[in-house]
């Protein structure tokens, strides 16, 4: 999913964590403290839902050999100079 918006980021991961509400992907964990954005750690008992949301072409019994998987939805900030190019210039994801 690709998101370009002029919205905050406060409204930006409002409104997916209301998709993750409707797709039934149990949110463990958030954090959008970094910098670049953050992420939502999914609960391993979504696994199934969530690969079959996102990698519908991927089979769960691939990932046997892991004892435990942690789905994550990063979400990243971008920030365009007056130019339109993009920069690393640093955010405050407090916004």
């Amino acid at each position: 999913m690709e998101i370009i918006s002029t919205k905050t980021i406060s409204e930006i991961v409002a409104e997916i964590e209301s998709i993750l509400k409707v797709e039934n992907l149990e949110i463990e964990i958030t954090d959008f403290t970094r910098p670049w954005g953050g992420f939502f750690v999914i609960k391993e008992k979504c696994v199934p839902i969530f690969l079959e949301q996102f990698f519908p072409e991927i089979e769960l019994s691939t990932f046997g050999q892991f004892s435990k998987l942690s789905p994550k939805i990063l979400i990243v900030r971008l920030i365009s100079d007056y130019r339109g190019n993009i920069t690393s210039e640093e955010l405050n994801c407090g916004n």
